[in-house]
């Protein structure tokens, strides 16, 4: 529904400081720990939520004349997309390509279906260099950088596969694991002090604007990078539609 703003960046995460700039109506589907689809899983004894139920509950309230039909058209909403790193944990090494490919499958899906609702823009993020963040040792300690970059390269296959069959559309890839790790790499010029550790509550000496990660998210610090990016390219596409006779 619409966007309560509740997030995990101990701040205003990426959609909140765009609407800053542009002031527009946020509605939000996504819930925390999702899944892409469950059944597309093996043995994940603790998945209970994916986007598959988050599409169901959109096509519920904003198509069809159902309740908020109108509070959207095709060609001024933008579409967000940003799962996978809970997915990309939980694939079956033996069977790692098969299960990426079929997972990063799902997502394409929901695009599809998107599409059919009327969706034109759609934003897809990459997946994040988790392995470089806090929970490299924990949460994330088994993956590789090849699985991240397997998974964001069939986000790019089908991609381009996608607009091929739909060039009425925009569909806009961020390059998260590029961004993050050049920030990673590059720490104090964005202004921060440590890029691979989370900021902790706890530790009342330390300020959160020092940290890129906020546990496995992103601070609000390191959204407002984010922010910028998106906002010129939704701006440069945005000059184009006007620039066309």
């Amino acid at each position: 529904m619409t966007y309560t703003g509740v997030n995990h960046s101990g701040g205003k995460n990426w959609p909140l400081q765009l609407r800053d700039l542009h002031n527009f109506s946020l509605w939000n589907y996504s819930k925390g720990g999702s899944l892409i689809d469950i059944n597309l899983l093996h043995e994940c004894n603790w998945c209970k939520h994916d986007l598959k139920t988050q599409y169901s509950y959109f096509l519920k309230n904003m198509i069809n004349k159902k309740i908020f039909y109108q509070k959207w058209n095709s060609y001024n909403s933008l579409f967000a997309i940003f799962i996978g790193h809970n997915d990309i944990n939980e694939v079956r090494r033996e069977y790692i390509e098969m299960d990426i490919r079929s997972i990063v499958n799902g997502i394409f899906n929901i695009v599809e279906d998107l599409y059919d609702a009327g969706a034109r823009n759609i934003l897809i993020f990459e997946l994040l260099p988790v392995y470089r963040g806090p929970a490299r040792n924990t949460a994330y300690k088994k993956l590789k950088k090849e699985d991240v970059l397997m998974f964001n390269n069939y986000i790019k296959i089908n991609s381009k596969k996608f607009f091929n069959e739909h060039s009425n559309t925009n569909i806009i890839i961020y390059n998260t694991l590029k961004r993050g790790e050049y920030i990673i790499d590059h720490c104090h010029k964005f202004g921060f002090k440590d890029c691979t550790n989370a900021y902790k509550m706890k530790n009342k000496t330390k300020s959160i604007n020092d940290f890129f990660w906020n546990d496995s998210h992103l601070t609000e610090k390191g959204n407002k990078i984010l922010t910028n990016d998106i906002d010129i390219i939704l701006s440069t596409i945005s000059k184009k539609k006007n620039e066309i006779p």
